[in-house]
């Protein structure tokens, strides 16, 4: 008798299953029929990078990243989160706070996401788009 239960709510499931699947897709064909949406919204997309990848954005970093002196002298660490447009053409803009440390240390991340150069910029099917970044830039004094 348990068997037969499980049989029958298996079969359940899976009838519910494909007729949610169908459901789901006869509603997308209508709203590509429609208009409501494009196929570029399937299309995979790749994110945006640093040109030479992750080492040569630490390099960057540790290059340029100007720790200010009076957070020095008063033994100031900590992590701003910054977050970022990466335009279509790989350039930086619209550079804000998202996660604030301490002013000084605020400012001195921004100044060195508005200084870096243009990134690879994310890409959906063989289009370059615009996309949002976030970076951490961590101040330690050790």
């Amino acid at each position: 008798m348990e068997k037969i239960k499980l049989t029958v709510i298996t079969l359940l499931t899976l009838t519910l299953s494909f007729s949610v699947n169908a459901q789901w897709e006869e509603k997308m064909l209508t709203m590509l029929e429609s208009g409501a949406v494009n196929e570029s919204m399937f299309l995979e997309m790749v994110p945006p990078g640093f040109i030479g990848g992750q080492e040569a954005l630490e390099t960057y970093i540790a290059d340029n990243l100007k720790y200010p002196s009076l957070a020095i002298r008063q033994g100031m660490e900590g992590t701003v989160l910054v977050m970022f447009k990466i335009t279509s053409d790989g350039t930086i803009v619209e550079a804000t706070i998202k996660k604030s440390c301490k002013p000084i240390l605020d400012e001195a991340a921004l100044d060195l996401i508005k200084g870096m150069p243009q990134w690879n910029p994310a890409t959906q099917g063989r289009t370059t788009v615009e996309t949002y970044y976030q970076l951490p830039i961590r101040f330690s004094l050790q």
